[in-house]
């Protein structure tokens, strides 16, 4: 049941998806400079709490302009090349990383590699989600659980997005 479940979340996932993407592209420079505003205003404000999980971690990002929103789990690795981390708007806790112009299956060779070396464990792998080789893991750290799936962005090999959810 719990496999249907997960099947049925990437199913939705990858309709809701592009739709999203296409909605967040549209917004221009102006989009653009309000949320990196509301960003700095956030982190400025932000609490540290005992919940490591719901810490921002801008240590992970590998580009000095990739700001990491808030909630994004602490020491959650993202790949090389990640220009954009947003909030998922098909997860109620989901973060989508835009990786242009890397293959997705170097970005899961990587990540699969950088979990366990940033202290999450997989749990899990799966593939042939929607693509046949793209891979869903499901990984703890500190009692956290999340999934991070790794597949082609717009149906381009060249492109990779990875969307983190908490399942």
């Amino acid at each position: 049941m719990k496999t249907l479940l997960t099947k049925l979340l990437v199913v939705s996932l990858m309709l809701v998806l592009p739709l999203s993407l296409t909605a967040c592209d549209s917004g221009g420079e102006t989009e653009d400079s309000s949320s990196e505003q509301s960003a700095d205003e956030s982190e400025s404000d932000q609490d540290v709490g005992d919940d490591a999980a719901s810490d921002v971690d801008d240590s992970t990002a590998t580009d000095a302009d990739v700001v990491l929103p808030d909630g994004f789990p602490f020491g959650m690795p993202i790949p090389d090349g990640t220009t954009d981390v947003s909030v998922s708007p098909a997860f109620d806790e989901g973060y989508n990383a835009s990786v242009p112009a890397r293959n997705y299956v170097d970005v899961i060779v990587e990540l699969e590699a950088a979990l366990p070396a940033a202290g999450w464990e997989i749990v899990e792998r799966t593939s042939g989600h929607a693509v046949p080789d793209d891979v869903l893991f499901l990984v703890t750290s500190d009692g956290a659980r999340w999934y991070v799936y790794i597949e082609p962005w717009s149906g381009d090999d060249t492109d990779t997005l990875v969307t983190y959810y908490v399942p």
